[in-house]
């Protein structure tokens, strides 16, 4: 059975989907709606509007034209937009809460704060108010937001799609760094800054356990960094086998019409 599944959040998530990674993931799921470089926060906001020319990044190329729709996505709302009782599994993780915070604009708005693209477009610019909440300067504030907006976010799964299963994939950064000679090395950078990132996804992560009946995909320090990942060496970007690993977990959770009472329990505590 192939399940239609939607995906929001980084590219821990978006990767378990991607061919070149798994190549055999069509057999299982059909990604019938994803979004990436967004918040939850931002998502639960009034679409914004905007003129399709002040938002495209140039060069065109497809790399640019990706860029462009992150940004007309997180506008318009288009992940909420497009879910419905047809999906069946719904995945997402929250890196980018962590990375990226939302940014106060204009009339009281708030978007995600993208900071890898939104600066090069002239929708950026012009906006005279540009005020950014995140984990790092007011943790305590957003904290408090993000919470808010948690909340109408799972009301409105309950309402719209009440019977699509939930996965919260408990990414964590990594730091220490398959080769591409195959030896591990610690990267101290990375160690040092992978502690702080850590602990406000935990915070974020824990919350969602505590509240809500999810799913989880669970993470530990045995990761490894692939220093040969198709987009790079990052916090994220995991070695295959663990994508494949992740793909596996998501087949069973599909399966199974419900956690056990157990795993509940588990996911509580944890």
């Amino acid at each position: 059975m192939v399940y239609n599944i939607a995906v929001f959040g980084s590219c821990v998530s978006r990767d378990i989907f991607y061919s070149q990674i798994n190549p055999n993931y069509k057999e299982y799921f059909n990604v019938v709606l994803s979004s990436q470089r967004s918040s939850i926060i931002s998502l639960m906001q009034q679409p914004v509007e905007f003129k399709m020319e002040d938002i495209t990044i140039t060069p065109e190329s497809q790399v640019n034209n990706a860029r462009t729709r992150y940004i007309k996505e997180d506008l318009n709302k288009h992940f909420l937009k497009g879910l419905n009782n047809n999906i069946e599994l719904l995945i997402f993780d929250n890196y980018f809460e962590n990375r990226f915070g939302v940014l106060e604009i204009d009339n009281n708005q708030i978007i995600t704060n993208n900071d890898w693209d939104l600066p090069e477009t002239e929708f950026y610019n012009n906006l005279k108010i540009k005020n950014p909440l995140n984990m790092k300067v007011n943790k305590k504030d957003y904290f408090k937001l993000w919470c808010e907006n948690v909340d109408l976010f799972f009301d409105y799964l309950d309402t719209h799609c009440p019977d699509t299963k939930i996965v919260l994939n408990e990414a964590r950064a990594a730091y220490n760094v398959l080769k591409k000679d195959k030896t591990v090395e610690c990267n101290d950078f990375y160690k040092k800054e992978s502690k702080v990132v850590n602990e406000n996804i935990k915070r974020l992560d824990k919350y969602i356990v505590k509240n809500y009946d999810v799913n989880c995909l669970k993470f530990d320090n045995e990761i490894l960094v692939d220093e040969n990942h198709i987009w790079g060496i990052g916090f994220v970007h995991y070695e295959n086998k663990i994508y494949f690993d992740r793909l596996q977990e998501l087949i069973q959770i599909s399966k199974n019409n419900n956690l056990s009472f157990f795993d509940k329990l588990k996911n509580i505590f944890y």
